[in-house]
């Protein structure tokens, strides 16, 4: 599913492997952002906005995921 714009999304840590998970710990747990969209100049990279702060990122969209209803 494509991500809609200006929608809340979160890092989906559980896409990744459990060998990489178990040498790294979650650097984006309990952070929600604002997708603004994908990078025209920097194709397979989305940027978001961290909703709290205003720090914004730079992520590969296949790690992002919308928040669901009952998450928001």
């Amino acid at each position: 599913m494509k991500t809609r714009k200006f929608s809340l999304v979160k890092y989906d840590w559980d896409s990744f492997n459990k060998a990489f998970k178990k040498n790294n710990s979650n650097p984006h747990e309990n952070k929600v952002f604002c997708y603004i969209g994908d990078i025209p100049n920097m194709p397979g990279h989305s940027f978001v906005i961290d909703i709290r702060t205003g720090t914004p990122y730079i992520f590969h969209p296949e790690n992002l995921k919308e928040l669901t209803d009952d998450e928001t």
